[in-house]
């Protein structure tokens, strides 16, 4: 059976409806991590609400005379399923099982159907899936697994920014661009950690409605990654650049204080490259 990806990236707008009781739901949590789950799945359900109406008008609108609501609805069941046998397997305590459930591009995309809301998945991804990948995988597929994740989470993301504006910033889009910047460079992807740094400034006054803690972020970012990169002169030269900055912004702030907090933040980061140049 083809399912259009319309359908698919509707579903991933809206989220999934309530699930019934079964037998086989709800699940009693016996661990941390499936208790864990169990909240992600009831904190995106509480704020998404049923939405199987929404879902196929959306998929209505996108597919025209191709849309199939019978397809829609067994997608939607076939989600729920993958993402209740991940859970019992977590609960379980067979986590290498629920991980290679996972890894398989299908039962991910069902899984992302399942677990509705944005900020819901980014924390399925942050606190569950990546200590999962780095106990069980090698390094680099552990990076490539969670890098994938997090590049997806940013990309829907940037996508209902750009759909909705200001109107709404997801929660975790700030806590998502340092995540994603601090695994780019543990990875030594240095080109993808500085360009998402540059990007830093703009996603995070957006979050924060503060630009000066935003840029300040921002640089003390490029300068972590210069010094991973054992570029210490370009390091300094990074920090120096956001210390006359915010000796600048201090004149004309109202909040003082922080300022200078942070200024002594950016002279310890200073005096700590020059002890290693």
């Amino acid at each position: 059976m083809k399912i259009c990806l319309l359908s698919i990236f509707a579903l991933l707008i809206v989220g999934c409806g309530n699930q019934p009781n079964t037998k086989e739901w709800p699940i009693k949590p016996t661990n941390e991590v499936a208790t864990r789950l169990i909240e992600l799945d009831s904190i995106s359900r509480a704020i998404l609400g049923d939405t199987s109406k929404t879902q196929d008008e959306v998929a209505q609108l996108l597919e025209g005379d191709d849309f199939n609501a019978k397809a829609m609805q067994q997608m939607r069941d076939s989600a729920d399923l993958v993402w209740h046998m991940f859970i019992r397997l977590c609960n379980e305590e067979k986590t290498k099982e629920a991980l290679d459930l996972y890894r398989l591009d299908k039962n991910r995309g069902h899984m992302l159907v399942a677990l509705g809301h944005s900020t819901a998945r980014y924390l399925l991804h942050n606190e569950i899936i990546a200590p999962m990948a780095f106990k069980f995988l090698p390094e680099q597929e552990a990076y490539e697994l969670i890098i994938r994740d997090f590049e997806l989470d940013l990309a829907l993301a940037d996508g209902m920014v750009d759909i909705n504006g200001e109107k709404y910033i997801p929660e975790h889009y700030a806590d998502l661009i340092m995540n994603l910047a601090d695994t780019y460079c543990a990875a030594k992807m240095w080109d993808k950690a500085f360009d998402l740094t540059n990007r830093m400034p703009e996603i995070l006054s957006e979050s924060t409605s503060d630009s000066v803690f935003a840029y300040s972020v921002s640089m003390m970012y490029k300068a972590g990654i210069y010094k991973a990169k054992g570029d210490i002169l370009e390091s300094l030269k990074t920090l120096r650049q956001l210390k006359t900055y915010l000796v600048k912004e201090i004149k004309t702030s109202n909040n003082k204080e922080a300022l200078q907090g942070a200024l002594q933040a950016v002279d310890n980061k200073i005096e700590e490259m020059d002890a290693i140049k």
